[in-house]
């Protein structure tokens, strides 16, 4: 299910995240809505840090896109409010994982909001995009490149993967050891902006060193940053443009053309599902 809220959110912007030297073109993108691409495996704690997210909140309003790859959404049970307490209007789609077959649906959603902040019948302050953990974010980040109406009203400001420092270690060795049929831990990590190291009060210092070099030799670049219960300040995670398409294409030794013409989503196809009503 790919389900769309509107809430109030987003703390006020900051001009680069800590850590970050790259210089990012701001005039590009100053008039555009910032989008958080926020993805991680299965139980890393995505859906904590957008009830984190949620209740932090206060005066801005941001779009909250949910995916769920079945027809039975289990984050409406587990977001703490109530969709119509978030929400200025709800749109469900339920044609599975956004990383493949609902990514022309992703897009009609995005014009729709274009439409509607053009029209005056909505003002946001940013998308927030929360992906289901058998997702790659990558053909996500490229619907935002390829169509020329989401491009002119939204940038990539951060993709943000949750990984859970207690299985770590398994997943990236699993994804590692099948990547055609158990890719999604990697391929996360290797788009990522931005890693969450959570649960970290669940295991001792030396398995999060061991996490954070494991982290790093999949994507050199990313930020890291621990945390527990998926706490970290939101001046940290929004309004720090830390995506930066060219530096992540030349980690996974792409170029642009490549990327939007030849990439195939990973998936983990160990993973299946049933929807009980």
């Amino acid at each position: 299910e790919f389900r769309l809220g509107i809430c109030t959110s987003l703390p006020a912007p900051s001009t680069m995240a800590p850590g970050h030297e790259h210089n990012h073109d701001m005039s590009a993108t100053s008039a555009k809505l910032p989008v958080v691409v926020l993805t991680g495996y299965l139980g890393a704690g995505k859906t904590t840090l957008l009830n984190y997210v949620l209740k932090e909140q206060r005066d801005k309003k941001l779009a909250v896109i949910e995916n769920e790859i079945g027809e039975v959404s289990v984050d409406d049970a587990l977001v703490e409010q109530k969709p119509e307490d978030i929400a200025e209007e709800l749109i469900v789609l339920d044609n599975g994982c956004i990383c493949c077959t609902i990514r022309g649906d992703l897009q009609k959603t995005l014009q729709d909001l274009v439409k509607k902040q053009e029209d005056g019948k909505v003002k946001l302050d940013g998308v927030l995009v929360e992906l289901t953990g058998a997702a790659d974010p990558a053909p996500v980040v490229q619907t935002f490149f390829m169509d020329d109406d989401v491009k002119r009203t939204f940038y990539v400001d951060n993709v943000i993967a949750l990984v859970d420092a207690k299985h770590c270690i398994e997943k990236l060795d699993e994804s590692k050891g099948d990547p055609n049929e158990k890719g999604t831990a990697c391929a996360q990590i290797a788009f990522a902006s931005t890693v969450l190291l959570n649960k970290v009060d669940l295991v001792d210092e030396a398995r999060i060193v061991e996490c954070e070099k494991r982290l790093k030799e999949v994507n050199r670049s990313v930020d890291i940053m621990r945390c527990e219960q998926a706490r970290v300040p939101l001046d940290k995670l929004f309004n720090v443009r830390a995506f930066d398409l060219a530096r992540v294409l030349d980690e996974n030794y792409m170029d642009e053309e490549e990327f939007h013409s030849f990439y195939k989503p990973k998936m983990d196809r160990s993973i299946s599902n049933v929807g009980v009503k």
